[in-house]
């Protein structure tokens, strides 16, 4: 079984690091970080050891639609997620 309810899903992303991971994994359709992505047609499934049921990404417009939300929760207007970890991670090497 899958679930369709992104909030749910949106909710469990604990840092910048995990969104990364997820935002990856479901732009490339393929594996990344702790996240598993398989294709089925135009469906995505994501899924990952913190979840007890895969993300169902049910159609592109479903995928810029998570995209976009979980953009809007990691990073400033304007920005991607890519651009906010590499500054995150390059200001992580200058410390």
């Amino acid at each position: 079984m899958a679930s369709t309810d992104f909030d749910l899903y949106l909710r469990d992303v604990e840092d910048l690091e995990d969104a990364y991971f997820l935002d990856q994994a479901i732009r490339t359709e393929s594996d990344f970080g702790h996240y598993d992505c398989k294709k089925n047609g135009e469906r995505l499934f994501i899924s990952s050891y913190k979840w007890s049921e895969p993300l169902l990404i049910a159609s592109d417009k479903a995928k810029k639609k998570f995209l976009n939300d979980l953009e809007k929760r990691w990073t400033e207007e304007g920005e991607s997620i890519s651009l906010r970890y590499d500054f995150e991670q390059a200001l992580q090497k200058n410390d």
